[in-house]
């Protein structure tokens, strides 16, 4: 809450591009997300927040779109032992991560311990680089659960709606581009390309690679021809017809926001009217807590 369009654009904008480019530009591009932010006025933990919950968001669609594939798979009748233990497990997952994040939200004493258990990986980590010991997370988890709260209790159907059209508009592009260079439902179903797509969407959450180059482009590829029927036409033809749809996805989606990245790079360190000094650490910090434990409208607007 806050934020504008704009700012929003530009910061995923930038740091997508940081994630397609570097090594570990995951890590880099969360950087730079918070950079932006603090230079729009914003404390540190209104960025936890929405970094947190965003991503919790997100993974409950990465989980849940192959659930959801292998689920229509079913319906139509392709159904196989391998896939009824691989839904089996990714529905198990899915509970197993909604309830853990349920229960932090229900229970103070389990966000309390989590913060504390945060807290103590962080204070190892500044040991390294010889910085002292982190604060008391246990109570920043406590006021974390409080203000993610305040904000679910208000934004939950936009976060979610927002969530999906980010997932959904991916497997669009991949599907318009198959088609387009002419693999039909006939060789490759909507379905499938659902299920291929949630599949490696789900693999490529793993940062073994700068925005799953080679990995992605991999595994679409050997994934969609193995799931094509190639009856009545010619496979090597249409292996590559989906080896070119793959790249043209990719260029899309991978190498496109590189360029849009820097404009947005250029954009925040110009464009000095959305700069304010964020708040004192600590004020934020008391501020936040205690508006989010009474469900303030300031909270809320915040």
């Amino acid at each position: 809450p806050g934020l504008t369009y704009p700012q929003a654009a530009v910061s995923n904008q930038a740091s997508t591009a940081v994630a397609n480019t570097l090594p570990g530009g995951g890590a880099i591009a969360v950087g730079v997300t918070y950079a932006m932010y603090r230079s729009w006025g914003f404390g540190k933990s209104e960025f936890a927040l929405a970094a947190v919950v965003s991503g919790v968001w997100n993974n409950f669609a990465k989980l849940g779109m192959p659930v959801l594939a292998l689920a229509l798979l079913a319906l139509e009748g392709e159904i196989t032992a391998t896939r009824v233990i691989a839904a089996a497990a990714g529905i198990g997952v899915l509970l197993g991560f909604i309830a853990l994040w349920s229960l932090f939200l229900y229970k103070e004493s389990l966000a309390r311990r989590i913060g504390a258990f945060v807290g103590r990986l962080v204070t190892r980590l500044r040991a390294v680089v010889g910085k002292p010991p982190a604060s008391d997370w246990g109570e920043a988890g406590v006021g974390f659960r409080a203000r993610a709260l305040v904000l679910l209790r208000t934004r939950w159907l936009r976060l979610t709606i927002a969530t999906l059209v980010s997932h959904v508009s991916l497997w669009v592009v991949l599907l318009v581009t198959l088609r387009h260079v002419g693999v039909g439902n006939d060789v490759l179903s909507w379905i499938q390309v659902l299920a291929v797509f949630a599949f490696i969407r789900l693999i490529s959450a793993l940062p073994i690679t700068p925005g799953g180059v080679g990995v992605v482009e991999l595994g679409l590829t050997v994934g969609l021809q193995v799931a094509a029927d190639y009856t009545g036409v010619s496979e090597s033809l249409f292996e590559a017809k989906i080896a070119a749809a793959v790249l043209v996805f990719r260029a899309i989606t991978f190498l496109l926001p590189v360029p849009l990245g820097a404009i947005s790079y250029v954009i925040w360190r110009g464009n000095s009217s959305w700069r304010k000094s964020p708040p004192p650490d600590d004020e934020e910090g008391d501020r936040t807590g205690r508006d989010a434990e009474t469900g303030s409208p300031d909270a809320v607007e915040r």
